[in-house]
């Protein structure tokens, strides 16, 4: 399967992961080499997921060409959605309670990516959050 990152400008997504191939959203729209990709997963980095920007379009064309993209359009759409935003923080907020009982510290900072995070003990939140949007 192929994996692509498409981001606004390289110079947003400087690393180099083996087997995954960094593009712009440019690229992405207007090459026909991609719309010919099958079996693809796209991972939609753009600055903006607002209706008609282009991180809105990558995930809508990506799907149109059978992609596998994340986010989807479905997910973009929810997390514009205040009530759905109330209903999905009231069904974590038990989850976070007690993942962050645990935490003496003032101040507090968790890297999530893809729903994962280094702290094996909030790995729950991420985890649980993750699979619910996406």
């Amino acid at each position: 399967m192929a994996i692509i990152v498409v981001v606004n400008k390289l110079k947003d997504f400087t690393a180099e992961i083996p087997e995954v191939e960094i593009i712009t959203a440019k690229t992405y729209l207007s090459e026909q080499k991609y719309a010919e990709v099958r079996n693809a997963k796209i991972i939609n980095l753009c600055r903006s997921y607002s209706y008609q920007s282009t991180g809105y379009y990558i995930s809508l064309l990506a799907a149109a060409r059978g992609h596998k993209v994340i986010p989807d359009i479905t997910t973009i759409q929810d997390t514009k959605t205040l009530s759905i935003i109330r209903i999905k923080s009231e069904e974590f907020s038990e989850l976070i309670q007690k993942s962050l009982s645990k935490v003496t510290a003032e101040e507090f900072v968790i890297k999530i990516f893809f729903g994962k995070t280094m702290d094996p003990e909030m790995q729950p939140v991420p985890g649980a959050y993750y699979l619910r949007f996406f």
